[in-house]
C-alpha cells in the first residue's frame, strides 16, 4: 500500500536527486571551461588569469545568479503575500483561541462501574438529510468533535455493530421524557430489535453537548461536553470536554474536508468512536459471550 510517507520518501529522494544533479553540472563546466580557458593564455599569468576568471564565473553563475532568477520566478506577487500572510495572522489567532480552550478540556472520572449489561442515551445524533461531505465544510457543524454516524448507526456503535465493546441493550429516552425505547442487538446486522418501555431502564445514561459559540466556529474551534450519569443517585460519575481545531481553517484544497483533518487538545484526530469508547471506559461492558454458565 502507498501511504504518505512513501509518497514523502520519493519526493525527498527526488529533490536529493536534483541537487546532485544541478552541482554536478556546475563541475562538468568548470572540467569543461577552466582547461580550455587556461590553454588560451599566451603566458603563464595569462592562463592564470582566466582559468581564474572563468571559474569564478561559472561558480557565480550557479551559487548567485541562477537561485537568485529562480526566487524572482516562483516567488509570490505582493497580493499573494499580502494574502499568505493574514492567513497566517488568522491561523495564530485561532490556535491561540484553541489552547485557551484547552485548559477547559480533559476528563474526570469519579468512578467506574463494572459488569454493565445496558445503558441509556439521552440523546442520538439524528440524520438531518445534508450529506456528510457538506457537514465536513460547515464551521457550525454541530457534531463537528465526535463526527458521528446517526440514527440506528449511532445506537449500534454500543452494542457491538461495528466491532467495539458491546453493551446486552441500549435505551432510548423519547422527546416526551416518559417514553423508553430499547434496542438490542440483531446478530451484529442492522435493523436493531425494538422494544418499548422495558421493565426496568438502564440505571446509567450518557449525555452530551456540543458547543457551537459562533464566536469559537469562526476559528474552526468546536467543543463537546459528556456527560455519565448514575439515574439512581442522580449522580455524575464522570465526564469529558473535548475540544478540536482544524488547522487548515477550512480550506478545500485538494479535495480536503476541513473537519476530518481536525484535532483534539492532545493532537489526537477526531473520530466517532470518542463517545464510545469513553463510555466503555466508565461503564465496563459485562462480557457475556466469555463468561461460563453457571450450570447446576
Amino acid at each position: 500500500m502507498f501511504t504518505t510517507y512513501d509518497l514523502q520518501q520519493f519526493l525527498d529522494g527526488i529533490t536529493t536527486l536534483l541537487t546532485w544533479g544541478y552541482w554536478a553540472t556546475m563541475l562538468f563546466l568548470l572540467a569543461i571551461f577552466v582547461p580550455t580557458a587556461f590553454k588560451k593564455g599566451n603566458s603563464q599569468n595569462r592562463k592564470i588569469l582566466n582559468s581564474i576568471g572563468v571559474s569564478a564565473g561559472i561558480i557565480v553563475l550557479f551559487v548567485r545568479i541562477i537561485p537568485m532568477l529562480l526566487m524572482m520566478a516562483f516567488a509570490p506577487s505582493k497580493a499573494e503575500q499580502q494574502e499568505a500572510e493574514e492567513w497566517q495572522r488568522k491561523y495564530q489567532t485561532a490556535k491561540a483561541l484553541f489552547k485557551q480552550q484547552c485548559e477547559k478540556a480533559g476528563e474526570k472520572i469519579y468512578r467506574t462501574v463494572d459488569n454493565v449489561e445496558g445503558i441509556m442515551l439521552l440523546k442520538v445524533i439524528k440524520d438531518d438529510g445534508i450529506s456528510r461531505d457538506a457537514k465536513h465544510h460547515d464551521p457550525m457543524w454541530d457534531d463537528a468533535v465526535l463526527r458521528s454516524s446517526t440514527d440506528n448507526e449511532f445506537i449500534g456503535n454500543f452494542l457491538g455493530v461495528y466491532g467495539l465493546p458491546e453493551y446486552m441493550y441500549i435505551d432510548i429516552l423519547q422527546k416526551n421524557e416518559k417514553n423508553v425505547i430499547r434496542y438490542v442487538d440483531n446478530n451484529n446486522r442492522l435493523p436493531l430489535i425494538q422494544t418499548l418501555n422495558p421493565q426496568n431502564p438502564s440505571r446509567y445514561a450518557v449525555n452530551f453537548e456540543h458547543n457551537i459559540d459562533p464566536k469559537l466556529r469562526k476559528h474552526w474551534v468546536a467543543g463537546v461536553t459528556i456527560q455519565i450519569i448514575d439515574r439512581k443517585n442522580n449522580e455524575i460519575i464522570a465526564e469529558k470536554i473535548i475540544y478540536a481545531f482544524e488547522k487548515g481553517l477550512g480550506s478545500k484544497g485538494g479535495g480536503r474536508m476541513p473537519w476530518a483533518f481536525a484535532i483534539t487538545c492532545e493532537n489526537k484526530d477526531t473520530s466517532d468512536n470518542i463517545l464510545p469508547r469513553f463510555v466503555n471506559q466508565v461503564l465496563k461492558p459485562r462480557n457475556v459471550k466469555q463468561e461460563t454458565p453457571n450450570i447446576q
